[in-house]
């Protein structure tokens, strides 16, 4: 029969591998992040996304819509449309500063990602990258050319509507990905958060 004692240690034991536990689960919750580059679903009618043309945008992580704050200067997630309903558009892909009229959108395409209902003589706002110390440097300003490629299919070929897909940025040279983070909105850079190994040997 076993001891007082040992009963009670064992009891301290049990608690505190309990407690590592939920420290465990609080710190892989703490970094939860994209599975892989291929994050995103542009959201809209079936059939094929096209240029100059409002679409939502789905992260397939955290299961939210991309909006921004009323200035249209920094990225947040869209708390406003009902569950199981599709959100306001807010995005729209251009191949031409204030371009021509829409025309299907390809994988390998350099576009710019922009407000909606931009028309010539307007001043219109594009996502770019642009460094501001905190967060993943991403903001709305003027034309400033095409830096981003929708990515996820055949090079050339019509982008689906509500398929996974990828955005490759040409200034960062990178993936952007949900991940969390201490400062601003929950994306990161893909080759912030999965670093590329190094598989050379070390001498």
């Amino acid at each position: 029969m076993k001891s007082f004692d040992t009963i009670q240690m064992y009891g301290r034991v049990v608690v505190a591998l309990a407690i590592m536990a939920v420290a465990s689960t609080d710190a892989l919750a703490a970094d939860k992040k994209a599975k892989g580059v291929e994050d995103w679903e542009i959201r809209g009618a079936k059939g094929y996304v096209m240029t100059n043309t409002a679409y939502a945008l789905r992260n397939i992580t955290n299961s939210k819509y991309l909006h921004w704050n009323s200035g249209a200067i920094d990225l947040k997630w869209d708390t406003e449309h009902k569950p199981r309903t599709e959100p306001k558009p807010r995005i729209a892909f251009y191949t031409a500063f204030n371009g021509a009229k829409p025309s299907p959108l390809k994988f390998g395409d350099q576009v710019a990602i922009g407000l909606p209902g931009n028309a010539p003589g307007k001043v219109s706002m594009y996502l770019v990258y642009k460094k501001k110390g905190k967060g993943i440097n991403l903001t709305f300003e003027q034309w400033s050319g095409l830096h981003w490629e929708v990515q996820g299919g055949p090079k050339g070929t019509p982008v689906p509507t509500n398929a996974k897909i990828a955005l490759y940025n040409h200034v960062t040279k990178d993936y952007v990905i949900y991940a969390e983070r201490e400062h601003g909105i929950n994306l990161n850079w893909n080759g912030v958060v999965n670093p590329p190994r190094d598989h050379r040997t070390k001498k």
